[in-house]
């Protein structure tokens, strides 16, 4: 089956925020995300108590768009990264709902269990358009490094190191935001090929 995003990728660009925050900008990536929000936001509302029950606060997406997006990823990380391919493979893409009432504002990084996850992915549908509505990303670095609020945006990917802290900053709209997230594992430091910045 063909991959509809992957030409997407032909028109993205690099855009360092800083040496922990790097962005992606892929016109036409909210226009094919969009349509399957209902759908999300639907199994979140019926599913994630029970996701929850296991420590978990993102759902996992449907079959279809799971494997798309997943691959997307990949494929933006392998274009700008040097990650160690043989090394790799990459978690299932989840998916986390806010809106004014509904929302877990815990401080958290990905490391995970096994110490292998490098670097964490996130992409927006329907996020907040003004600063002032919330539903951003606020991310804590290391000694010495500002803390930094992004406000997330329609058409852009946001990597970060797995071992930086972050949460979503609490929203007072009520319109759903759906955060997508991926996280990449591997025994190399991905090294971003524009920037050299190595995490």
């Amino acid at each position: 089956m063909e991959n509809d995003f992957l030409p997407l990728l032909n028109n993205s660009s690099f855009t360092r925020i800083n040496q922990f925050i790097h962005a992606y900008n892929i016109p036409g990536l909210h226009d094919k995300l969009l349509p399957f929000k209902n759908g999300i936001v639907t199994k979140f509302v019926e599913e994630i108590e029970e996701y929850r029950k296991k420590g978990l606060y993102n759902i996992e997406l449907d079959d279809d768009l799971e494997w798309k997006v997943n691959d997307f990823t990949y494929q933006l990380v392998k274009k700008y990264y040097d990650i160690g391919e043989e090394r790799c493979s990459y978690s299932r893409m989840g998916a986390y709902v806010q809106d004014n009432t509904e929302s877990t504002y815990i401080l958290h990084n990905h490391v995970g269990i096994r110490g292998l996850t490098t670097m964490v992915a996130t992409m927006y549908i329907d996020p907040m358009e003004t600063k002032e509505e919330g539903g951003g990303l606020f991310v804590h670095f290391p000694e010495k490094i500002i803390n930094t609020e992004i406000g997330v945006l329609k058409d852009w990917i946001y990597l970060i190191p797995a071992y930086v802290g972050h949460r979503p900053i609490k929203q007072t709209s009520p319109k759903y935001r759906v955060c997508l997230n991926w996280t990449l594992e591997g025994r190399t430091k991905p090294l971003n090929l524009l920037s050299g910045d190595a995490w």
